[in-house]
């Protein structure tokens, strides 16, 4: 997956989400896309973004991807996007 960051007047976090038919049918795209809205629901890093619209791409290799590794990569590219300290317990 690949992650792009927009800024935007909103004043809140606003999350997109993109799944080609290469990703695979559409069963396999709508439950990728719930899983990445649980993810970043859950994410901490959430937090310290600024107001800002994220869309996250998703790529084939996605399909194959378990709950726990899309996880993991998505809160890899989401501290990359937050330049600001780590959220507080």
């Amino acid at each position: 997956m690949s992650i792009h960051c927009y800024p935007n007047q909103v004043e809140d976090v606003r999350l997109g989400i993109t799944a080609s038919r290469k990703v695979g049918k559409a069963v396999v795209r709508h439950l990728l896309k719930r899983r990445v809205r649980e993810i970043f629901r859950r994410s901490r890093r959430r937090e310290g973004l600024m107001p800002s619209d994220v869309v996250v791409h998703l790529k084939p290799t996605a399909a194959r991807a378990d709950f726990v590794a899309l996880a993991s990569e998505m809160e890899r590219l989401l501290a990359a996007l937050a330049p600001r300290s780590e959220p507080g317990p």
